[in-house]
């Protein structure tokens, strides 16, 4: 076999650019500035030896040397500083991995952030909805006097009942037990800085008890309507519809507003022409003057020349006001409170269709609210159940409980 023939280089020698490199045959560092030449080991593998190493490196038998890379181009040779194949492909997956962490943390982020905007916004409409009025109420006189106070969250039907009390009409305010109606007359009172007088109707009134009476000592003993007759005010007659037919008859003159009533026993003349303040009289009833029904079976049907007396405002639960009340019961557990009330108005709606004779008031909502305020919890059906039994149930038939809890909850 004839001898290898030796190889010849194809390209000048060049200066190492680099940091620095080993020759391939004596591990001697070629440095910055050096000569070296490429050498082919294999297929598109390369080594850089010094130019003195050359003969010694072919006499070895050292590979003939490919051509080299133009200059400018990359150091393809393999470097221990690069990661293989299988490093870089963890180091991709950590990669992938981070990116999903931040990712999860953007939309973690994202979404607190979400919250805490919405929390803002439903606290500034809140502060919005709060925000006191300022009304001007015209009296009786033709003049025109500014609040003494201002109504934070009036009732919604604050505004209405001023405007035929400062015409100088008569209100009668009707609708279910706890819905605020004699919350009204008192926030009247209070915005004018008028005083408020207050009677509460029973089957068993006596006529001294609206018309006050004199004694045996010819002493004076006024009612809370001989009072408001005589300097104004505001005048509640509270359970109007409760009140005896013919005391409600009797009770027209103060109606009227007639200048001179009769009396403590009929026998005082007194005269409502010097009253410091204007008579604003607002009664308040369960029922709309027509007799008693499922849910307040003694109720007096009222005269029809006593109902003409009266503008008639119909008055309902102001859910506004309930959502203030509990949740200043209990501040620190706001979830939970509005949880009960969603579960409570759903209730509230169903008995008005399906059993008439439970009345959904807010008196529950304050119960409920309450209890949650005292460590009650409702993470569960069967746990709002156990708190409406006693709360809001008020001894209906079970069945029928359990009915109306199921519909409330699935709905």
């Amino acid at each position: 076999m004839s001898p290898k023939p030796k190889p010849k280089p194809k390209e000048k020698r060049v200066r190492y650019e680099g940091k620095s490199s080993i020759c391939f045959h004596c591990d001697v560092q070629i440095g910055k500035g050096n000569l070296f030449e490429w050498y082919s080991t294999g297929p598109s593998n390369y080594a850089k030896v010094h130019p003195g190493c050359l003969a010694a490196a072919q006499e070895a038998g050292v590979p003939a040397p490919a051509q080299a890379p133009k200059p400018g181009k990359p150091d393809l040779l393999p470097d221990a500083s690069k990661p293989s194949g299988a490093e870089l492909d963890g180091q991709l997956a950590d990669i992938s991995k981070l990116l999903q962490a931040l990712q999860a943390q953007h939309t973690s982020e994202l979404a607190e952030l979400r919250s805490l905007a919405e929390t803002a916004a439903k606290q500034a409409k809140e502060a919005l909805d709060a925000k006191p009025q300022e009304l001007v109420v015209t009296v009786e006189n033709g003049g025109a006097r500014p609040l003494q106070t201002q109504v934070t969250n009036p009732h919604p039907k604050f505004t209405e009942a001023l405007f035929w009390l400062e015409r100088g009409s008569n209100i009668q305010l009707t609708g279910p037990q706890a819905s605020g109606k004699s919350t009204i007359p008192e926030m009247i009172a209070e915005s004018t800085g008028m005083p408020l007088y207050a009677i509460e109707g029973s089957p068993h009134m006596r006529p001294s008890d609206v018309w006050g009476f004199v004694d045996a000592n010819g002493t004076a003993h006024k009612t809370a309507v001989w009072e408001a007759f005589e300097g104004g005010g505001v005048l509640l007659l509270e359970e109007f519809d409760n009140m005896p037919s013919h005391l409600q008859v009797e009770l027209h003159a103060i109606l009227d507003k007639r200048r001179d009533v009769l009396f403590g026993n009929r026998a005082f003349a007194v005269s409502g022409g010097n009253r410091e303040h204007p008579l604003w009289i607002v009664a308040t009833t369960n029922t709309a003057g027509f007799g008693g029904n499922i849910n307040h079976a003694e109720r007096r049907r009222m005269d029809s020349a006593t109902k003409s007396r009266f503008a008639v405002l119909t008055v309902d639960y102001d859910e506004k006001l309930e959502n203030t009340i509990c949740h200043q019961i209990a501040p620190e557990k706001a979830a939970a409170v509005d949880k009960w009330l969603g579960y409570v108005r759903k209730l509230r709606n169903l008995c008005r269709d399906e059993v008439p004779e439970l009345v959904v008031c807010m008196r529950a909502s304050i119960r409920g609210a309450q209890a949650i305020r005292d460590g009650v919890t409702i993470p569960n059906p069967k746990s709002l159940f156990s708190l409406a039994e006693p709360a809001l149930f008020s001894g209906l038939d079970a069945d029928v409980a359990k009915r109306l809890h199921q519909k409330a909850v699935t709905s």
